[in-house]
């Protein structure tokens, strides 16, 4: 059976001692594959380069490992344009050019477009370092990408992040609203234990629940308190009504939504939304600009839009009627 390693050379090793002497640190800059020369083997400490380097570029990840806080977890990614050899080995180099770590891996095939199929390869690298405080490793974030092994874990974990559950919203036990913007409506806190108020409620009502619903004027806004889902409602409803909660996390409280990610601070039980990336659904600044008009009440407009293709305050109404009633 093949042996694999990862191994810091003797001079990295020389190199980390003398930072640790002159209370420095050695810049780990970049990371660099090779084919081994045609062939497996184990490297060693004496290397100072690859075999044969095929490719280098920068580190696009690295943490420390969840199980060892002894050993580095590092991110290589070879672009899809990069390829047409196999992948036997890797090495990190510093800012001097030294090669301070290096690892032998499984034969590994890097294809490229005009071999009929375009991919990015993700390698990992397990480093440990004696002195962790010593070793900087620098990071060029904007090329990270995610594999689909990737993609498909964070899924599941978002997917895991929602709790819903089928309600019954009965017709007793509305009382006036003590909420001032819901003044005049009715009032009616309907348990669920899993509720917080860090939660941000999507609520579903089901059929033939939605004709009570409008009838009674039930608002589309609702809140969680802990361990129950607010309503409100012009009147009281008639029949109990059925319906399907699911539970958010958006940035709420200044934590991150849904167990990861950015957004805004806030005070508890505030709903800051967060900035839109490339990845994820927020919020976006108009920085105006010739052609865009922006009224103090948020609406944007420009000579470029026709006229006959923008919903009007009627159209709208008409809409939000159709669906929540008058």
């Amino acid at each position: 059976m093949a042996e694999y390693k990862t191994m810091v050379t003797d001079i990295g090793i020389k190199k980390i001692a003398d930072a640790t002497l002159n209370g420095a640190k050695v810049d780990i800059t970049e990371a660099a594959v090779g084919d081994g020369g045609g062939q497996a083997y184990v490297p060693t400490t004496a290397q100072k380069k690859l075999k044969r380097e095929t490719w280098r570029g920068p580190i696009v990840y690295k943490q420390i490992n969840e199980q060892d806080e002894n050993i580095i977890d590092i991110k290589i990614m070879l672009p899809s344009d990069v390829g047409g050899f196999t992948v036997r080995e890797a090495g990190l180099f510093d800012d001097s050019g030294d090669m301070i770590v290096v690892c032998n891996i499984p034969p590994t095939e890097k294809v490229i477009a005009k071999s009929g199929v375009a991919n990015s390869l993700t390698l990992y690298m397990h480093v440990i370092f004696s002195d962790m405080e010593t070793v900087e490793i620098k990071v060029e974030p904007t090329l990270d990408v995610m594999t689909r092994d990737e993609v498909e874990e964070a899924l599941s974990n978002f997917a895991n992040s929602i709790i819903t559950e089928n309600m019954v919203i009965p017709h007793t036990g509305w009382i006036n609203s003590t909420d001032p913007t819901h003044s005049g409506e009715y009032q009616r806190d309907v348990p669920m234990e899993q509720a917080l108020l860090k939660h941000f409620p999507c609520v579903h009502i089901l059929e033939p629940s939605r004709e009570i619903a409008r009838a009674a004027g039930l608002s589309s806004e609702n809140d969680a308190v802990d361990h129950a889902i607010r309503f409100w409602a012009k009147r009281v409803p008639s029949e109990d009504m059925t319906a399907n909660v699911a539970l958010l996390f958006p940035q709420r409280d200044g934590s991150a939504s849904g167990g990861g990610g950015e957004g805004g601070g806030g005070t508890p039980g505030e709903y800051v939304l967060p900035v839109a990336t490339d990845t994820r659904l927020g919020g976006v600044k108009v920085g105006g600009g010739r052609g865009i008009n922006i009224t103090p009440d948020g609406t944007l407009s420009t000579p470029a839009m026709l006229n006959e293709n923008i919903a009007t305050d009627e159209d709208a109404k008409s809409l939000i009627n159709e669906i929540f009633g008058e």
